[in-house]
């Protein structure tokens, strides 16, 4: 029996010098490391940032953003702005005053839901309008059964 345990004990020597690996192999550089996972989480980072704000969060059809300029009525030459992410800027001039608009716009099959804060009372209103053409360079929306003209201006 001390005849097997001892050959037992010199294959197990030998298996472990076998396994040792050479003194002058050089470790890698933890920084070269650090850098590589350091600009793998940037590409990946930047690609989902692109993948989220162009496709799954856009409330706005590539169509639709950009600037417009209305076109006679009685909004004659306010511009609009619609962005990708939703959101909608625009300058009115009601009683001889430039007043800011901003709101969120969404876009359902032809009808632009606007979501903005009434300057005057503070209260959140809804409007809609619908999408009665649209091409390159004009659109015209229809809202209480007014039609407006918008020329893209960029």
């Amino acid at each position: 029996m001390n005849k097997l345990k001892s050959k037992k004990a010199m294959t197990h020597g030998k298996q472990r010098s076998a396994v040792q690996t050479p003194a002058n192999t050089p470790a890698p550089s933890s920084m070269s490391r650090w850098m590589v996972i350091l600009v793998c989480l940037v590409v990946a980072g930047g690609g989902s940032y692109f993948v989220m704000t162009s496709y799954v969060i856009a409330q706005v059809p590539a169509e639709i953003v950009g600037t417009w300029q209305v076109k006679g009525g009685e909004m004659n030459g306010t511009k609009m702005t619609f962005h990708r992410d939703g959101t909608f800027t625009s300058m009115v001039t009601i009683e001889g005053r430039d007043i800011p608009i901003e709101a969120r716009v969404a876009v359902h099959d032809k009808a632009l839901q606007f979501t903005i804060v009434n300057g005057f009372t503070g209260k959140q209103e809804t409007k809609t309008q619908t999408v009665r053409s649209l091409t390159e360079t004009e659109m015209i929306v229809e809202e209480g059964g007014v039609t407006s003209k918008l020329v893209r201006v960029n």
